[in-house]
């Protein structure tokens, strides 16, 4: 009877941290800044372009330190940037964040058509 309870110990100690994995690997995918509703629409670690479809926020996640860095609002047609030789991200070649914290990181963009949400503060630093 007690080797069953220790195998049964034993099975639960291995299945819990297996268990706390896979929940939270779900979050490093997006982060908790980035919603639901934004889809992948790019992911990398040099340089990333991409056209928005339509108007909305775009959202971009650092998987390395799993920090969104920025976010911010787009328009139908227009080109988001990751910048990796100069340390910049931009919209329409114009710079959006200067000097980003791991910009050699994989990084995610994601894109939310519904764009209800408002972009980080411009002032937030790292």
């Amino acid at each position: 009877m007690s080797g069953k309870r220790l195998i049964a110990s034993g099975l639960l100690s291995v299945s819990l941290p297996c268990m706390a994995v896979a929940l939270t690997g779900c979050a490093s995918e997006r982060g908790m800044d980035v919603p639901a509703s934004a889809v992948l629409a790019a992911s990398g670690n040099g340089a990333i372009d991409y056209r928005v479809p339509h108007d909305g926020m775009v959202y971009v996640y650092d998987r390395n330190t799993d920090q969104l860095i920025y976010s911010g609002q787009v328009v139908r047609g227009q080109m988001f940037s990751v910048d990796s030789v100069n340390d910049r991200l931009l919209l329409d070649g114009r710079v959006v964040q200067d000097k980003t914290p791991g910009i050699n990181d994989e990084h995610r963009v994601f894109f939310d058509a519904d764009g209800t949400r408002q972009p980080l503060d411009a002032q937030r630093t790292y």
